[in-house]
């Protein structure tokens, strides 16, 4: 039996082996795979061979924003189920609050390109022709990984 799953900052991964009765549940930060700590879990049970692992993802490079430019993309954001994301600035960094997930810390890359700090989410801001921010794509588990969402502005 096998399970894996993770939350912002976290990955993890428990295997059960019915036959011997010994389990294990693999915590790792995500910096690195989701399929690294259920590898490690179904190994330590069953003595399976661990798959060849990538490297874990280098890390981003941030960049710094003034206040003003941050401020531009304070608001509200609707996703396609309906769901509200509202960003709000805290220094340097934009924060997200997810209704369903608490809140989330984001640093700049580029004037509109920004990563969650503690997993490897990125986001992008989308601009209209005059330069006004009018919705953002999120990419659950990194850009590499696919996985986008958009939400348009709707406040701010």
């Amino acid at each position: 039996m096998r399970h894996s799953g993770g939350k912002a900052g976290y990955r993890s991964g428990a295997a059960f082996n019915q036959e011997t009765g010994i389990g294990a549940i693999v915590l790792a930060n995500t910096r690195t795979y989701a399929s690294v700590p259920i590898a490690l879990a179904t190994y330590l049970v069953s003595g399976a061979p661990l798959p060849a692992l990538e490297p874990a993802p280098a890390p981003k490079q941030t960049t710094v924003l003034l206040p003003d430019e941050l401020d531009r993309f304070v608001g509200r954001y609707q996703l396609e189920n309906g769901d509200l994301i509202e960003f709000a600035r805290n220094g340097e960094f934009l924060v997200a609050r997810y209704e369903d997930s608490g809140m989330w810390e984001f640093s700049p890359t580029t004037e509109t390109d920004f990563f969650l700090t503690s997993g490897n989410d990125d986001l992008t801001f989308d601009l209209d022709e005059a330069g006004q921010v009018v919705g953002v794509t999120r990419y659950g588990d990194g850009r590499a990984e696919g996985g986008a969402e958009y939400a348009r502005r709707v406040e701010g």
